[in-house]
């Protein structure tokens, strides 16, 4: 499952973030926020229905308030929040494709959240330690619209996956309703001193798809439930090089994901055990759904097949 050629390069990529710490990005050192959100451009929110699901309309937040009512949201309305991951922005096709399947047959609301300045290429360590002012914005987000008891569903891409964690920090003992990690980033996010990582009791119901385990990904279970996706480390089908492969895997658990939400025979799978995460399901224990319409009661770990090329989804066998 996880054999030395991966990890040699998961020594590589924590190097290569390591080395990037005082690099100078577009003419300046990389940017370290902390504090309370202030409303200024580090952290942009754009908020999009069925109706102007192309242009949206921005949401100002600032000191625990926001104009999201006036943009059209009404409390406990059925609203997610999408969140990019390093390097990237809202702008991603990963996340763009999830707003629009998420508005192609709902008359819910997408928000996108933009924290690309304070995620730079070659700035992980600095990254890592904007989380909490990231998560600082995403709570008073949440805040301004009640702290909703339903509704409310926040979806994070790699290193966009622990921003829920940090905004939980901040809500407590409120608990967000649905949080989920597509593929949480693990650079300094395992062992006794690392970054706090998501976490099950970050929401009323976490869910985490694991697609690049022990390389990009995070091996641990960090939900109530768990799915690894083919053995959760490499996918099939993604590249013909070790790092093409590794990027790839990373970026099928958004793709994955975003499949899910209108898929007509869906991603199922099976119960299992941590060691068994490589196994494959008898067909008749294949019983639980991955993906947007997943069970919320469901708990442990779930070993899911899908094809290596899209449409991923095998359906039931």
């Amino acid at each position: 499952m996880f054999t030395a050629p991966y990890f040699l390069l998961f020594a590589a990529h924590l190097l290569r973030f390591v080395s990037g710490y005082e690099r100078i990005v577009a003419g300046r050192k990389c940017p370290q926020k902390s504090g309370l959100c202030t409303g200024d451009d580090w952290v942009s929110f754009q908020i999009y229905g069925r109706n102007d699901k192309e242009t949206g309309r921005p949401v100002h937040v600032a000191f625990g308030t926001s104009n999201i009512t006036d943009a059209g949201y009404k409390q406990n309305a059925s609203i997610a929040i999408l969140i990019h991951g390093y390097a990237d922005s809202s702008r991603s096709f990963l996340l763009v494709n999830i707003k629009n399947e998420l508005l192609r047959n709902s008359d819910m609301l997408v928000v996108m959240m933009d924290w690309s300045k304070l995620v730079p290429g070659g700035c992980y360590f600095t990254s890592v330690y904007n989380i909490r002012y990231a998560g600082g914005c995403l709570s008073d987000l949440i805040t301004s619209m009640n702290r909703p008891s339903s509704g409310l569903h926040v979806i994070g891409f790699s290193l966009g996956g622990h921003v829920p964690a940090a905004a939980a920090d901040y809500l407590a003992p409120y608990k967000i309703p649905r949080i989920t990690g597509l593929d949480p980033a693990l650079p300094l996010f395992w062992g006794y001193f690392s970054q706090r990582r998501l976490r099950k009791n970050d929401g009323i119901f976490v869910d985490v798809v694991h697609t690049n385990a022990f390389i990009e990904g995070h091996f641990l279970t960090l939900g109530h439930v768990d799915f690894f996706v083919n053995g959760g480390v490499i996918q099939p089908g993604c590249g013909s090089t070790v790092l093409d492969k590794i990027g790839c895997s990373h970026a099928r658990a958004p793709m994955y994901y975003n499949e899910s939400i209108n898929t007509e025979v869906g991603f199922w799978g099976c119960t299992t055990r941590y060691l068994h995460i490589e196994g494959s399901c008898k067909p008749e224990n294949v019983k639980w759904l991955m993906g947007y319409h997943v069970d919320t009661n469901l708990q442990g770990i779930v070993i899911v097949k899908t094809a290596s090329t899209s449409p991923f989804a095998l359906g039931k066998p």
